[in-house]
């Protein structure tokens, strides 16, 4: 993760996050929501499949089904703040 900007007051950043090839995470819950855009590769994200060039979102404490990433992934993200 390259932190690009980040507020102190809440915490909101955007971030490039690097998934590496074979990355896996089982069912779970998105804390905080999101914007994201895949700048490369591909991500599956609760059995929807991906590709580089494709904007997706989550909402605060939002459950997904499962991340995967066979040949990794780069996104750009902005993560809202806590507050």
């Amino acid at each position: 993760i390259k932190i690009l900007s980040i507020n102190p007051d809440t915490l909101a950043m955007s971030a490039l996050i690097k998934f590496p090839p074979g990355y896996e995470v089982q069912s779970g819950v998105w804390t905080r929501g999101f914007r994201a855009f895949i700048l490369e590769g591909e991500l599956t994200i609760s059995a929807e499949e991906m590709e580089s060039e494709t904007w997706f979102e989550s909402e605060p404490n939002e459950i997904h089904q499962g991340i995967s990433s066979p040949d990794g992934a780069l996104i750009f993200a902005k993560i809202t703040g806590t507050i």
